[in-house]
């Protein structure tokens, strides 16, 4: 029998660069690389993360949740996984408003939003320290406003692992666990349709809900593409041929109730490339994508930190000290004025390639620094903590080995 893959690079590669594009969509800068279908509706790469994360989670982990130990354990390590970065960006955001704060009662400068108001309100830190930004408790997203996907990702980890566990476990047949799965898509898919303001584009009111839908299509992904491996890798003009229909899905669909279905289509977009077999596949292993596909994580979690105070701050207050027009009055889907830098099409394209390489070097920090070491200091601790117990159990006689 074949040895089980533990990563699949392909994909990896292409979430590093979802997430690139994630980053663009969220850059408030008038050029013509923004201001097309493609980019704008690049929120939709998100439900790429969705999707991709329940394949792979699945693959991971279906099969090795058989009771409430293995269940929590899962539960720690995907805890590890996401909340010490989301933690820390928030703390930044959380820094840069006291000293908007300091700077305002100092009479240094006035800032069109004041301190800790609106998105950035106090009340709303207590939400994301706790990963509940997504469950509609809010009027709108808060401090690192694209964290509302990692807040409805872990919770949907939990529906999953509870999911595994009673299908492992006995408490109810691995049929009843597919149908419960179907059951979570096709609900989730209903409340989309019939409740979501925004349809697709669902954030911190039905971001669980989308995140729901799209991770459990996932599964299912993960399920055909098991049964189909053994048959042989697909041609390699298939992988030409996903990416077309992705393509011009998103510019198509973007913003249209045609967007629901961006799962569907994502999913197989991740169905050919886990194959890894064609052209693209081969490019997606290049070093620069492997990079950027290690790296994704925090790419995604940093880009808004960037851009709003690497490079929408600096240039509101630039445009105070110097008087040159630098905003114009036509705001972005993020409610945030657009950047318009001199010399035109130059001046704005030299914006994003500083902003794409501020990111890139800062995410490269938070992965070394943060991203990973936390993850491996919250495991170790777990660890450590287990062996203690079981030590402290075999001490008081609760835990004798066998043939003692």
């Amino acid at each position: 029998m074949a040895q089980e893959r533990l990563r699949f690079g392909v994909l990896d590669g292409w979430r590093g660069i979802c997430a690139v594009l994630v980053a663009l969509y969220h850059l408030n800068v008038a050029s013509v690389l923004l201001d097309n279908g493609f980019v704008r509706h690049s929120y939709l790469f998100v439900d790429f993360f969705f999707v991709l994360s329940g394949f792979v989670i699945t693959h991971t982990y279906w099969g090795r949740i058989d009771d409430g130990d293995d269940t929590a354990d899962f539960a720690i390590r995907r805890f590890a996984r996401v909340w010490p970065l989301h933690a820390a960006l928030l703390l930044a955001f959380v820094a840069v408003e006291a000293l908007k704060a300091a700077a305002t009662a100092g009479g240094v400068m006035s800032f069109p939003t004041a301190p800790f108001t609106g998105p950035n309100a106090l009340d709303a830190i207590g939400l994301n320290l706790t990963m509940q930004q997504a469950f509609g408790l809010s009027d709108g997203t808060s401090w690192n406003f694209p964290s509302w996907s990692i807040a409805a990702e872990f919770w949907t980890y939990l529906v999953f692992a509870v999911l595994a566990w009673f299908a492992m476990g006995g408490q109810i047949r691995r049929a009843g666990a597919i149908a419960l799965a179907a059951a979570i898509v096709g609900l989730s898919f209903a409340v989309l349709i019939v409740y979501s303001p925004r349809g697709m584009d669902a954030t911190y009111d039905f971001g669980f809900v989308r995140c729901l839908y799209g991770f459990f299509i996932g599964h299912f992904t993960y399920r055909l593409w098991r049964r189909a491996r053994g048959r042989g890798s697909l041609p390699p003009a298939v992988e030409i041929a996903a990416l077309g229909v992705a393509i011009l899905f998103v510019p198509l669909a973007g913003g249209t109730p045609a967007a629901l279905f961006a799962p569907l289509v994502f999913a197989g977009v991740v169905f050919v490339f886990a194959f890894e077999a064609g052209p693209a596949s081969r490019l997606m292993r290049t070093k620069a994508v492997t990079w950027l596909g290690e790296r994704s994580y925090s790419i995604y979690m940093v880009h808004a930190f960037v851009a709003v105070n690497l490079v929408g701050r600096p240039a509101q207050i630039a445009e105070k000290l110097t008087g040159i027009k630098l905003f114009l009055e036509q705001s972005s889907a993020t409610g945030l004025k657009m950047l318009a830098p001199p010399f035109g099409e130059i001046g704005a394209l030299t914006v994003i390639a500083l902003y794409i390489a501020i990111v890139l070097a800062v995410a490269a920090l938070t992965y070394r620094f943060i991203e990973i070491p936390a993850q491996r200091l919250i495991l170790q601790s777990r660890k450590r903590a287990a062996a203690q117990a079981a030590a402290q159990a075999a001490s008081n006689g609760l835990y004798r080995p066998a043939g003692t």
